[in-house]
C-alpha cells in the first residue's frame, strides 16, 4: 500500500470599482517549515510495506514544494522525488482540506462499521490556520471510497477527494532526491525462528542516544550512510541485526527536507497516525 497554511482564493470587488484579485492569497505560514499537508499510509496487519517513522506518501510544503515517495519498484524500496506546485494547485489542496474538516486540531479516527484484521488506512496531517490536525481513515480507497461503510459518509467522500488530489500532485514531483542523511531507530530484540540476522553495517547500536522506552536513535551521514540506506530501505518493517554481540530490531529512512535531528523525526512519526508514534511490530488495534 502505498500534507498546512496557504490561503484560499479571495475575490475582492468593491462597489467603487476595486479590481478583483485573480490569484490565491497565502495566509501567514505558521508551520515552522514542516509540511502543510501530508498523507501517510498505515498498516493494520499483512501489508506489502509500511511507512517507517512516519514517512509520508505525499507531503506539500508552504513554499509549494511537493515531496513524493514512490514504492512501485519490485522490492518496494522508497524513492523520494520532489517538484513544485503552482499557486492554484496549492489553493485547491487547501480548499479540499478545509472542506474535509481538517482545521479543527487534534487527533481522531473516522469510525467504520466493518471490522478488519489486515489492510491499512490513510492518515491526513494538516497544519492550517495555526492548528495541527491528524485524521486517520481506515481502508480509504481515494479512487472508489466505500463511504457508506463509515459513520460520516459525506466527510469520507471529501477525504477521498483530498487524498486523490494529493496523489495527483505527487505526479508533479519529477526530480529524484539523493538523501544526504538517514535516521535509524533501534531497540533490543529477541530471536525469531527462521530469521538469520545480518551484521549491522552502521554505528554501534548500543552506543546510540536513547529517546525513550528503550529506543535508540541516530542520524547517519558520511561513509556509513550508503550501507545503512541499503539495509533499512530494504525492510521498512524493521529488520533484525546483530551489533556488538546483541540482537536489535532496526528501522530507518531518509531524512525529510525539514528534519534535522531525532526530535524532528519523532514529531513526524507522531503526526503520522491518530494513535501517535509506534515502533514497527507493535500491535495497534484497527479503528
Amino acid at each position: 500500500m502505498r500534507l498546512a497554511a496557504l490561503g484560499l482564493v479571495v475575490l475582492l470587488a468593491g462597489c467603487t470599482g476595486a479590481e478583483p484579485q485573480s490569484s490565491p492569497t497565502a495566509e501567514a505560514d505558521s508551520t515552522g517549515g514542516k509540511p502543510q499537508l501530508a498523507v501517510t499510509s498505515s498498516c493494520y496487519g499483512e501489508c506489502s510495506y509500511t511507512s517507517p517513522l512516519g514517512l509520508p506518501d505525499v507531503a506539500v510544503y508552504a513554499d509549494g514544494r511537493v515531496l513524493s515517495v514512490d514504492r512501485t519498484g519490485t522490492d518496494s524500496r522508497p524513492v523520494l522525488r520532489t517538484g513544485q506546485l503552482d499557486q492554484s494547485t496549492l489553493a485547491r489542496l487547501q480548499e479540499l482540506a478545509i472542506a474535509a474538516g481538517l482545521t479543527s486540531g487534534g487527533r481522531s479516527t473516522l469510525a467504520r462499521d466493518t471490522s478488519f484484521a489486515d489492510g491499512g488506512g490513510s492518515t491526513f496531517t494538516v497544519r492550517l490556520r495555526s492548528t495541527l490536525t491528524t485524521v486517520e481513515v481506515p481502508l480509504l480507497d481515494p479512487t472508489a471510497p466505500d463511504a457508506e461503510a463509515y459513520a460520516d459518509p459525506a466527510r469520507v467522500t471529501r477525504m477521498a477527494e483530498l487524498g486523490k488530489a494529493l496523489r495527483e500532485a505527487a505526479a508533479l514531483a519529477d526530480t529524484d532526491v539523493t538523501p544526504s542523511s538517514y535516521v535509524v531507530n533501534a531497540r533490543p530484540a529477541t530471536a525469531s525462528a527462521g530469521v538469520d540476522p545480518a551484521a549491522w553495517p552502521g554505528p554501534a547500536l548500543a552506543g546510540l542516544p536513547q529517546v525513550g522506552d528503550g529506543l535508540r536513535c541516530a542520524i547517519v551521514t558520511g561513509a556509513a550512510k550508503d550501507a545503512v540506506a541499503k539495509a533499512v530501505d530494504a525492510d521498512g518493517f524493521g529488520g533484525r541485526y546483530t551489533s556488538a554481540g546483541r540482537l536489535w530490531q532496526v528501522v530507518g529512512r531518509a531524512l525529510l527536507p525539514h528534519e534535522q535531528n531525532c526530535a524532528d523525526v519523532g514529531e513526524t512519526a507522531g503526526a503520522a497516525t491518530a494513535a501517535g508514534p509506534r515502533f514497527p511490530g507493535d500491535s495497534r488495534p484497527a479503528a
